[in-house]
């Protein structure tokens, strides 16, 4: 399918910006081959809406060529891709925010530091097993609930600039319920994909770390934010490259390591980065700070051309 020419600048600066591709001659564009990874064997020709690798043979049209790259499904979602390229310092998709509510914490939320019921103590002492020290859990206003829809569960709540926009239900006991009962997104007014842990961060710190959940943010301390799964929505996306942050250091759990990569792809033309990548069955919690340290210094930062090769080879 041939490009518009607005189409077809957008997907020249993907070439050039997001995989390097030099200008050539009579039209062409060089570089590293998508598919085989050769260096410098790869052409692109929008002029003549083809591509090709002189040593694998890989050949799909340019727009195919990146729905391959970025694994898309539709030419709709990669041109919604292209709109990070067009010249802008970032693409926000449109997101759905719901009327905006006023939201509190439970009715029974006390702080992690009130209480001398069981349930209180054995809330302590789970959360100092997990390594936290409590009094920093209270300043982050960490509790719990003793009764009513999220009795018996452990609370951290999200705020924004002083604002309490949602909070996470933990289960603590062992039975037969599912391990969080968050608020739906109906009383909150803002769904998951819009919602970061520690968002203030981004503003506050230059460089930042993100993780996955907000039990691994608040395990390495005030610089890292939790993401709520192993995918990057456009909205956390956007948040993240528009605030004056210079570097982000990416650890998602060990199954989830290609969609680090995939998230550091989008990022790499915006921050610094850097993606780690852990054991089996480790966690930033489980392993603690100081683990997590020395992991952090086995990787270096990378280019678009590293992350590419590193998720060509998983």
């Amino acid at each position: 399918m041939a490009a518009s020419n607005k189409l077809s600048s957008k997907i020249y600066s993907y070439f050039t910006r997001h995989l390097g591709l030099k200008p050539y001659r009579r039209g062409w564009l060089k570089g590293n081959c998508p598919s085989c990874g050769a260096t410098d064997k790869f052409g692109v020709n929008l002029g003549q809406n083809r591509t090709n690798c002189f040593k694998c043979g890989f050949n799909k049209k340019p727009l195919n060529v990146i729905s391959f790259i970025e694994n898309h499904q539709t030419y709709n979602e990669t041109r919604n891709f292209l709109g990070v390229f067009e010249g802008s310092e970032f693409y926000e998709a449109p997101v759905e925010i719901l009327k905006e509510k006023r939201f509190k914490l439970p009715e029974s939320f006390r702080l992690i530091t009130l209480g001398d019921s069981s349930f209180a103590k054995i809330c302590r002492n789970n959360l100092k097993k997990r390594g936290f020290n409590i009094n920093t859990l209270e300043r982050k206003g960490v509790g719990y609930c003793t009764k009513g829809e999220f009795e018996l569960r452990i609370i951290i709540p999200y705020y924004v600039s002083g604002k309490l926009v949602y909070f996470n239900a933990r289960k603590v006991i062992d039975d037969d319920s599912s391990k969080f009962k968050n608020p739906p997104m109906e009383d909150v007014g803002i769904g998951k994909s819009l919602l970061i842990y520690n968002r203030d961060c981004l503003y506050m710190y230059r460089r930042v770390y993100l993780m996955e959940s907000a039990t691994n943010a608040l395990t390495w301390g005030d610089s890292a934010f939790g993401i709520g799964g192993k995918v990057l929505s456009d909205y956390q996306f956007g948040e993240i490259i528009k605030s004056p942050c210079e570097e982000v250091i990416i650890i998602l759990d060990p199954d989830a390591i290609a969609w680090a990569i995939k998230a550091a792809m989008k990022l790499v033309f915006h921050k610094r980065v850097k993606v780690v990548q852990l054991d089996n069955d480790d966690d930033v919690n489980s392993i603690g700070k100081d683990k997590t340290k020395e992991y952090i210094k086995k990787f270096n930062w990378v280019a678009y051309k590293d992350l590419m090769k590193w998720r060509n080879e998983i």
